[in-house]
């Protein structure tokens, strides 16, 4: 009878053995398939703070770049444009590698908004044309600047801009030649120059096209006043109706400095 126990048991553990040695294996394929979904998953996060590093680093560089603007001349006004583009890509490719921080993009557009308006209102001279260009390019090629400067917070700022960088830039070139933007002349279609000066008529296109692109985020009031100091800085009335309309101009007290006008 002992026998017959010692053999049932033999019996088994015989049948145990086979059953136990697929388990083990199953265990082993099994953690084999958890450590390779881990080191994929270390691997995932590794390239993505890569990425992320990346971009960041890449994001400063150009932040760094455009804030150089006025002080490096080899940045050219097309490196500015492609820069601020690049900006707005690298944004966007973070929110793609990392998208549960959607909810940061506006704040980080609104941050680089408030760097280029700090940049063109204190560290641009409007005396430069290239400088002046930077304003128009930063206007054109950053969409959230202009919603940044419609906010109605934000009227000091815009109103700053048109009131004071613009305006105080367009009387300066008038003082200079007071014959050439006084007599200054629009056909309808185009200026008609009172004689041939090309670098001021760039300049004042430049400055005239920044003037009437601000003038939009203003509200009516300070449009008005905005168009009645158009006027008095150019002391050329014809000129001034044929870019914004008729207006009410400012008393002829207003007009003491002006040594040729229309």
């Amino acid at each position: 009878m002992g026998d017959d126990s010692a053999k049932g048991k033999s019996d088994v553990l015989g049948k145990l053995v086979p059953l136990v040695s697929v388990l083990i294996l199953a265990s082993t394929f099994m953690f084999s398939v958890w450590q390779y979904r881990n080191q994929q998953q270390d691997t995932l996060q590794r390239r993505k703070l890569d990425q992320l590093i990346t971009l960041q680093s890449q994001i400063r560089t150009d932040t760094d770049a455009l804030s150089q603007f006025p002080k490096n001349v080899n940045v050219t006004i097309s490196n500015a444009q492609s820069l601020l583009r690049d900006l707005e890509g690298l944004l966007n490719s973070r929110i793609e590698v990392e998208p549960n921080k959607k909810n940061t993009l506006a704040t980080d557009h609104r941050r680089i908004s408030e760097i280029l308006y700090t940049l063109v209102f204190e560290d641009c001279n409007f005396d430069v044309d290239r400088e002046v260009e930077f304003s128009g390019a930063v206007f054109n090629n950053w969409p959230d600047y202009q919603d940044y400067l419609k906010d109605p917070e934000q009227r000091d700022k815009v109103f700053n801009l048109v009131m004071v960088k613009y305006i105080d830039a367009i009387e300066k070139l008038y003082d200079a030649k007071p014959d050439y933007l006084g007599r200054l002349k629009s056909n309808g279609e185009s200026l008609v120059e009172p004689y041939r000066d090309a670098a001021r008529m760039r300049s004042f296109e430049h400055l005239a096209r920044g003037f009437e692109d601000h003038l939009e985020l203003l509200n009516e009031d300070d449009k008005t006043k905005a168009i009645q100091l158009f006027h008095v800085a150019t002391c050329n009335r014809p000129l001034t109706e044929a870019r914004f309309g008729d207006f009410e101009p400012f008393p002829e007290s207003w007009f003491g400095h002006c040594k040729a006008r229309l």
